[in-house]
């Protein structure tokens, strides 16, 4: 109960920071801006889908780092369908770790999908400090020393500082460390210790799809710029994108992080050469991208159906092409 209502009020928080952004740009404007950038939605899906897929891709690799694998169709149902966590719910990007975490035990055991998703958070973190150290060199030129410049350098430090932490934490071997004073831990802390070493192994290829999956983001942003007549180049793409993810950052535990992107965008838009209206434009359109991924990935969930008996663990490695 006490969750239920939390999700609530994080929706409430959500759409109310919405309509006062949306009040603050001006609904005419923000129309206007809009239907000259809607005709690029569909493209801006796809992109959104393929960002899902690296990220599947990412997790894959760690399994394999630490000698085991899910069944094809048993892991792209899992990915899928715990994306829309990502959409519908605060922490989103949690949420659909642990889902596929708890999804996927059954293939790979406990300790290699808890240490992928561990190795998961960790790719995320590093790739968004790779993507976030070029952001911050933009918003510099762009703004000088400015706040929005500020905010993305202490984005990018923390992005350094938590993907090494978590990193470092599971080498520390962390689980021992938990086994040591949580009873319902001790079982299966070594073993969490030991998956997570074989596949950190991997870590820097979980690395580079993330990576891969944080271009495909600038990629959209790039297009809305260029659909709504924006000449901004390199830097001034560059620099936008460091406002959206630090926005994102602000509004993690946001559903779809609705309200806070929208807010950083609009109010942060003029030091890159956006109008409040055309930010929130842009914004809108990257959200919608992010419902319609939600809704394909729902849509194969649905249609692909559910293995009826999990295949053995060796079984499922043996598979590996």
């Amino acid at each position: 109960m006490k969750a239920t209502l939390l999700r609530v009020l994080a929706l409430l928080v959500s759409v109310s920071l919405f309509v006062a952004v949306l009040r603050y740009a001006g609904v005419g404007k923000m129309g206007e801006a809009l239907l000259r950038i809607a005709a690029w939605l569909p493209l801006l899906a796809l992109l959104e889908i393929t960002i899902i897929a690296f990220n599947a891709l990412a997790l894959r690799s760690l399994y394999r780092a630490a000698g085991a694998d899910a069944p094809s169709r048993a892991f792209w149902r899992a990915v899928y369908l715990g994306n829309t966590f990502s959409v519908v719910l605060p922490a989103g990007r949690l949420m659909t770790e642990t889902w596929k975490a708890v999804r996927l035990a059954r293939y790979v055991t406990g300790p290699i999908s808890a240490a992928g998703a561990v190795g998961c958070q960790a790719a995320v973190l590093l790739g968004n400090a790779v993507i976030a150290a070029l952001t911050l060199t933009a918003v510099a030129l762009r703004c000088g020393m400015t706040w929005p410049t500020l905010a993305v350098a202490l984005f990018a430090l923390g992005m350094i500082g938590m993907g090494g932490s978590v990193f470092l934490l599971g080498r520390a071997k962390l689980g021992r460390w938990l086994g040591s004073r949580m009873a319902m831990v001790q079982a299966h802390g070594p073993a969490f210790d030991d998956a997570f070493l074989k596949s950190s192994r991997a870590l820097p290829i979980a690395a580079f799809y993330e990576s891969c999956a944080r271009l495909c983001q600038l990629t959209q942003v790039a297009i809305l710029l260029y659909a709504d007549g924006q000449a901004l180049g390199v830097i001034g793409t560059l620099a936008t994108y460091g406002l959206l993810l630090v926005g994102a950052a602000l509004g993690d535990l946001l559903p779809a992080q609705l309200g806070a992107t929208d807010a950083m965008l609009t109010i942060a838009g003029s030091h890159v050469g956006l109008a409040a209206a055309q930010a929130l434009a842009m914004t809108t359109c990257l959200h919608g991208a992010q419902i319609g991924g939600a809704l394909f990935s729902a849509a194969v969930a649905f249609v692909v159906p559910e293995i009826d008996r999990p295949e053995s663990v060796s079984t499922a490695t043996e598979k590996q092409p």
